[in-house]
């Protein structure tokens, strides 16, 4: 009988939907953490197949002697010769035999293809990793990613450690890929978790650059590159373009120059490489045509890149051109409605309009902790700089403002008697709270909470 309960399914001769469900419930029921359940939940899974008509063949650890490649293959032999034909997870150095699966695989797929003989499953996966890689539209396309992550051969749970193996390899080298399909090996292979409990086997770079891609830090997209044939070296442009994110991200503006300049001279149609030159040229004080420019340029490329918009936005402002940039301002809040900056720049082109009940409209809910956006909204409600009227305000919205309020008037009454409080108790351990110093320090705190009172009710009205 079928434990169809542990597969988590209900009964089905559908082999896809049984192998979806099997590896769903193997992050619950893993094989280190639960044997007895993961044992159970194999025999369902093998029970389920055998009665939808296929079971799936597991390969064994020793394969047969009509393998071309034996490098994948357990020997237990101690013959010297033989030594890189060791598991990956024997004591022999494991990029050692990392690489000599790598090269042969290489060799044998450049060379014409695999041997129309029984392959091994990790030649496959290695296989399919190295084909969606080198066709830049399959490597951007998720689908092409998860039909690999679906095949056969990832079912053989004798290779799970080899196959991870496998893909670190292959990651370490072959790393340009969309944040999507960081996403979906993240969620299969379970990179995070086991990259963190693995920091002794892997160098410790590739693992902080695959941490990165996960998490999205340094995401870019790679659309611009599907269809189209290039004369270069896809990687090389690639890595350029990386480098060129990270000098800027660390404001290491020389290093960062000459990146964007060699990545753009490869190729100049993709929004992200020109994004980075508008932030470039801003960060080094070009002039506004030049930078204008380029971020139509990256418009004209991804009508989409709503960051752009924020930047052209910001930029006529400044230039004192308020209808050009009430127009991106509103688009973004069309778009990114959520956005404090897209709010905060909507707010200012108004009030520079003098359209004021455009800025009201805007400014409807409580402020958030965001300086740029607070300072507008105080100087919008500022009565000695713009004419007030009546407004009926919700009680949340009320109570909202004043805890923002009174949390402000804290923090500026900390910043500016934190040193004296210290003198005050200080002097009153030491010395004792009726003395001279401690008098002191208590009257210039009175008399900066005063100031602090002063300048808050100013701001506020």
């Amino acid at each position: 009988m079928i434990n169809w309960k542990m597969l988590g399914i209900s009964p089905t001769d559908d082999k896809a939907a049984i192998k979806k469900a099997y590896a769903k419930q193997l992050r619950v029921y893993h094989p280190e953490d639960h044997p007895e359940d993961y044992q159970r939940l194999r025999e369902a899974f093998d029970a389920a197949m055998k009665q939808a008509g296929k079971s799936v063949p597991f390969v064994e650890e020793q394969t047969s002697p009509e393998i071309i490649h034996s490098i994948l293959v357990r020997d237990e032999r101690p013959d010297p010769e033989r030594l890189h034909t060791l598991s990956p997870l024997s004591s022999v150095n494991e990029t050692e035999v990392l690489d000599v699966i790598a090269d042969g695989l290489e060799d044998q797929m450049e060379a014409g293809g695999m041997p129309n003989t029984r392959i091994e499953p990790l030649q496959l996966f290695w296989q399919g990793l190295h084909e969606r890689y080198r066709d830049i539209s399959r490597r951007v396309d998720p689908q092409q990613w998860e039909s690999l992550l679906n095949e056969d051969y990832m079912w053989d749970m004798g290779t799970v450690e080899k196959r991870f193996d496998v893909l670190m390899r292959f990651l370490a080298e072959r790393r340009y890929m969309p944040h999507d399909v960081w996403t979906l090996l993240d969620l299969t292979f379970e990179l995070s978790k086991n990259l963190e409990n693995r920091r002794e086997r892997y160098d410790n770079d590739v693992i902080e650059y695959i941490t990165l891609q996960i998490s999205g830090t340094m995401e870019m997209g790679y659309v611009c590159f599907v269809g189209r044939e290039f004369t270069f070296d896809i990687d090389d442009y690639l890595s350029c373009r990386e480098a060129a994110q990270f000098f800027l991200m660390r404001r290491q503006f020389e290093d960062a120059e000459q990146r964007l300049a060699q990545a753009n001279e490869l190729f100049q149609e993709d929004p992200d490489l020109q994004l980075m030159r508008a932030k470039f040229a801003l960060m080094n004080g070009a002039v506004s045509e030049e930078v204008l420019g380029i971020l139509n340029q990256v418009i004209s490329y991804n009508p989409q890149e709503w960051e752009a918009y924020l930047l052209r936005g910001r930029l006529l402002f400044n230039e004192k051109q308020y209808k050009e940039a009430q127009q991106d301002a509103e688009l973004l809040l069309q778009q990114v409605p959520k956005s404090q900056d897209a709010r905060c720049l909507a707010i200012e082109c108004y009030m520079a309009l003098n359209q004021l009940e455009k800025a009201w409209a805007i400014q409807n809910e409580p402020p958030k902790i965001y300086f740029r956006y607070c300072a507008v909204i105080m100087a919008l409600c500022n009565k000695q700089i713009y004419a007030q009227k009546p407004r009926k305000k919700s009680f949340k919205y009320m109570l909202g403002v004043t805890g923002y309020r009174i949390m402000e008037f804290l923090l500026l009454l900390w910043k500016l008697n934190w040193k004296l409080l210290l003198i005050y108790i200080a002097s009153g351990y030491i010395i004792g709270f009726g003395s001279l110093p401690a008098y002191i320090a208590a009257g210039a705190m009175l008399w900066r909470t005063w100031k602090s009172i002063r300048a808050t009710y100013l701001l506020l009205t």
